[in-house]
């Protein structure tokens, strides 16, 4: 039996057969990831070597100020070692005349405002914080005790 066309076994209507069409979504597109991985690799590797240059500029600016204040803290030792020695030797000279001829009481006060903080106090030298001269050249300290231990 074949059909006449007006029987249930088919449908009112005929859907159109199916083709294939041309159109792709992006997502068929089997090179389209690449372009996705080549970018997020460029991205990586160049994150990557920003952080380096990053590390790089922070060591040799890190490097740089080390230098620096190596050789600045140098030159002030250098410079202040010889005058500050000096200091030291005029405070022995002063403490050991006053042990050697006052009492102990007058030692004791001697030692205490020729202690070395206050010798290098900042008010007795100039203002130039690169220079250790002492202002008009005298210590009013030491030169209180050594006007004492000359009497």
């Amino acid at each position: 039996m074949t059909c006449q066309g007006n029987c249930t076994c088919k449908p009112d209507h005929i859907d159109a057969p199916i083709s294939p069409t041309n159109s792709h979504s992006e997502s068929d597109d089997v090179w389209a990831d690449d372009d996705d991985y080549n970018n997020a690799n460029e991205n990586e590797l160049s994150n990557a070597t920003n952080d380096i240059q990053r590390s790089h500029y922070s060591r040799g600016f890190l490097d740089g100020i080390t230098s620096a204040k190596e050789n600045s803290l140098q030159v002030g030792f250098d410079t202040a070692f010889p005058k500050g020695a000096q200091l030291g030797i005029r405070v022995g000279k002063i403490l050991s005349t006053v042990l050697s001829i006052d009492t102990k009481e007058e030692f004791d006060k001697a030692k205490s405002e020729l202690n070395i903080i206050k010798v290098l106090d900042k008010k007795y030298f100039n203002e130039d914080g690169d220079n250790l001269e002492i202002s008009n050249q005298h210590h009013p300290v030491m030169d209180k005790w050594e006007k004492y231990i000359n009497n």
